[in-house]
């Protein structure tokens, strides 16, 4: 990888917010928090501005 583009994926990759151990938590206590007839079969968590 060429060096300028290297230095512009370690900066982006440096402004990424991580998330917490309680935004997982939470998004866990959603699913098992659900009624019965709700069946959450997956849950994908990353940070907002992650890209795909």
């Amino acid at each position: 990888m060429p060096a300028a583009s290297q230095a512009g994926q370690d900066h982006r990759l440096a402004t990424i917010e991580a998330l917490t151990a309680e935004d997982v938590a939470a998004a866990i206590l959603y699913a098992v928090s659900q009624p019965a007839r709700v069946n959450v079969n997956e849950i994908v968590i990353r940070p907002t501005d992650q890209e795909r």
